[in-house]
């Protein structure tokens, strides 16, 4: 049998699961806290996109962007014409979470 890739993994839900999912894991109730923290917390400064050049923006499983001014934490992902994302109001550096 043939696979997209050798580690890629799917995930199918309604928007309702997708939501209580990442709720779930922002308030430490999917993995213990000290692999969330690890999850939201980005390399040195030092090391950049090798593209881009901008400071890295991935950690252990989550990404940070800007969003008009505001930081969001989450997960994307995408194969051939497709693409999604999970994203909420994140972390601090120092851990302090929020997801609505």
């Amino acid at each position: 049998m043939a696979t997209i890739s050798f580690s890629a993994v799917g995930f199918m839900s309604r928007p309702f699961a997708s939501v209580a999912l990442i709720q779930a894991l922002f308030r430490g109730r999917v993995v213990p806290e000290p692999q969330l923290e690890e999850m939201f917390t980005l390399p040195d400064p030092s090391v950049r996109d090798h593209v881009s050049g901008d400071p890295a923006a991935y950690s252990a499983g989550l990404s940070v962007k800007t969003l008009g001014g505001r930081q969001v934490w989450g997960k994307t992902g995408g194969r051939w014409a497709y693409h999604s994302s999970m994203v909420s109001p994140g972390s601090s550096a120092a851990g302090s979470r929020w997801c609505g």
